[in-house]
């Protein structure tokens, strides 16, 4: 999540704080989770159209009225 939201906050404005940190974990969260799409592709055939940061792109675009 948090290379994601760093992702999304340089497209708009990497000068903009994040706040990591700011708030402590609680002692059952969850501190490494990942997907694997790889399933659903074998049994299904589908394929992403587009990478995550060209979606990220469009969505702010998209958000911003430019699309």
């Amino acid at each position: 999540m948090r290379s994601i939201a760093e992702m999304v906050r340089d497209m708009i404005d990497p000068a903009l704080p994040l706040g990591f940190g700011e708030v402590s974990y609680k002692a059952d969260e969850v501190m490494h989770l990942e997907s694997n799409i790889d399933r659903i592709m074998r049994d299904t055939g589908w394929r992403p159209r587009v990478s995550l940061d060209q979606g990220i792109q469009i969505l702010i675009e998209s958000i911003r009225g430019l699309r």
